[in-house]
C-alpha cells in the first residue's frame, strides 16, 4: 500500500451534535472507516448528551449529516415548522379587552360652533 492509498483511506472523521442544544461539529483528525465507526460508538457510550457518527469527508455533506443526526436525536425538533408553529400559537391568543363594550345609553354631546364676531 502506498502513501496515496493510505491518504485516500483515511477520509473519515467524527461528526457530532448535541442532543439538547443547537451545537454540532466535525473533528479534525482523519481515520479509516472502521476506526471512525469504533470511535463514534465509544464516544456515544461515554458522552450520552451527544450523538457521534463516522463521517466520510470525501463524499458526505456536513450540514446534511448534522441535520439528520439532530433529527434522529430529537424527532420532535425535526417535525416542527417554526413559522407555522408561531402562527398557530398567535391564532390561539385572545386579545385583552381594552375598553368595555358601550352600554345602550349613549349621550351625544354637541359642541357649539364658534363663529367669528362681526367685524373680525
Amino acid at each position: 500500500m502506498n502513501v496515496t492509498d493510505i491518504a485516500m483511506e483515511n477520509t473519515h472523521a467524527i461528526i457530532w451534535v448535541a442532543k439538547h442544544k443547537e451545537t454540532s461539529g466535525l473533528g479534525t483528525k482523519r481515520f479509516s472507516r472502521e476506526e471512525a465507526e469504533n470511535l463514534a460508538a465509544e464516544l456515544n457510550d461515554s458522552h450520552p448528551g451527544f450523538i457521534h457518527r463516522a463521517f466520510d469527508t470525501a463524499t458526505e455533506d456536513q450540514r446534511q449529516v448534522a441535520a439528520a443526526l439532530k433529527a434522529a436525536g430529537n424527532p420532535a425538533a425535526a417535525s416542527v415548522s417554526y413559522p407555522d408553529f408561531a402562527a398557530d400559537q398567535a391564532a390561539k391568543v385572545q386579545a385583552p379587552v381594552i375598553l368595555p363594550a358601550p352600554e345602550e345609553k349613549i349621550i351625544a354631546l354637541e359642541i357649539p360652533s364658534v363663529r367669528p364676531a362681526a367685524g373680525e
